[in-house]
């Protein structure tokens, strides 16, 4: 065979013999590349923009906001492997087996400033911290770790929403020193945080306490009760003052103060997180419906919060009249969707006081419920509760006559019944 005509073999030769470099550099390459994907396809679920800000009253658990994120990298997972030839040494390779990511992200929670943090739950299943991390009183913020399944997966920072509180320095380093402080916004800052195997970031849900001081006598012992609950005299009074903008001076002290300290011997507390762009009143009116409160002028031209209870002077209680009215009243029934507050924390399952019998002085026992007692007659009432403490009414012709806390099991609770016949209601509710 001659050259000329051997020349389309020896080319076909070179061809596939380049081919196969190629493909051994190629391999070669996607055996060891440490290059990671694209960090552009980052998945965030909760990044909405002009919602409004949530405000809490008590203590609630609620995901937050994402307001930026930074430096979001990955590292490359690889596994090393061996091959040899024959008669050849081992070779090492290490392969890629995938990435873990991280982020720097920054998470709006709610107005504050806010008193306690007490979780951190991550995609509602896995809480990466836990405890009580209570506000310092300078305002000043507070540096956590994370950590997941007993491993480490990051450092996070708290500002609490003080007034007086700086930007975060770890903002700084990615946008610069000119950034917001975000005052009188409770917000966390996730440094440098492992978020997983895949590029998304987590949902965080936050337990947080919230007791604002309002200013009045009782702020420093009667704002807060129990553990977790906020006072509802003071959220009222917040509610009035810093959502809606009235001036502390129309409304009367004396009033709240008395009914604040009045509330907190019941142990009477709430916990109310406001999501939605709704009338304050709305708000004001689920408290009140709650507690069996009226807000009303007084003579000096000032509104009170005064509680109706069994100690209550009917005298004492404003009357309307039909001729009182501008408009007729109109009355509607609301739907379930429409419900809040108390509706709902009854739906959540708390336990209720159970009425286990009811007698009079002659020792006669009536059924629960609607019953007829004769003048001079003096009914005893026995409740017991399921578990813990629990509240109880006894009504007279419409008129709550008695409401109290009821633990374990109270008997010999006597109430003079004045009146030729009354109708006498007994009504166990929920706390």
């Amino acid at each position: 065979m001659t050259l000329a005509a051997a020349a389309p073999y020896l080319i076909s030769i070179a061809i596939s013999l380049a081919m196969g470099a190629i493909s051994m550099l190629l391999a070669k390459k996607s055996s060891t590349d440490t290059t990671a994907p694209a960090t552009s396809k980052l998945e965030f679920t909760a990044a909405d923009e002009g919602i409004p800000i949530t405000e809490l009253l008590g203590t609630s658990k609620f995901p937050g906001n994402v307001i930026g994120y930074w430096n979001n990298r990955s590292v490359a997972v690889t596994q090393d492997s061996s091959t040899g030839g024959k008669g050849g040494a081992p070779a090492a390779t290490s392969n890629i087996t995938g990435y873990k990511y991280y982020l720097t992200w920054a998470v709006g929670i709610c107005m504050g400033p806010v008193d306690a943090l007490y979780s951190i739950i991550q995609d509602n299943d896995s809480v990466v911290w836990r405890g009580e991390l209570i506000r310092p009183n300078d305002g000043s913020s507070s540096a956590i770790t994370l950590t997941k399944d007993e491993e480490t997966i990051g450092s996070a920072e708290i500002f609490w929403g003080s007034p007086t509180q700086i930007p975060s320095t770890v903002i700084q380093t990615y946008e610069g020193t000119n950034i917001p402080a975000y005052r009188g916004l409770c917000y966390i800052v996730f440094n440098d945080c492992y978020i997983g195997d895949y590029n998304r970031a987590p949902n965080y849900s936050f337990s947080v306490r919230k007791c604002p001081v309002i200013g009045l006598p009782f702020d420093d012992n009667y704002r807060q009760v129990g553990e977790f609950d906020v006072n509802p005299a003071t959220a009222i009074w917040y509610t009035l003052t810093s959502m809606r903008g009235l001036d502390p001076d129309w409304l009367n002290a004396t009033a709240f103060n008395a009914a604040a300290l009045t509330m907190y011997g019941e142990k009477f507390g709430i916990g109310m997180r406001m999501t939605e762009v709704q009338k304050t009143t709305s708000y004001i009116e689920d408290i009140l419906n709650t507690i069996d409160g009226v807000l009303k002028y007084g003579a000096d031209g000032k509104i009170g919060l005064y509680l109706i209870r069994g100690a209550t002077p009917i005298v004492s209680l404003p009357v309307y009249t039909d001729a009182m009215m501008i408009e007729q009243p109109t009355f509607q029934r609301k739907s379930w969707v429409d419900t809040s507050n108390m509706m709902k924390v009854d739906y959540s399952g708390r336990n209720v006081v159970v009425i286990t019998s009811l007698a009079t002085g002659g020792g006669q026992i009536y059924p629960l419920g609607k019953i007829f007692l004769p003048l001079g007659e003096v009914p005893y009432f026995r409740f017991k509760s399921d578990e813990g403490k629990h509240l109880a009414q006894i009504k007279q012709d419409g008129v709550i006559i008695w409401a109290g806390w009821v633990d374990g099991e109270v008997a010999d609770n006597t109430y003079w019944v004045d009146g030729l016949w009354k109708d006498i209601v007994v009504e166990a509710i929920f706390a």
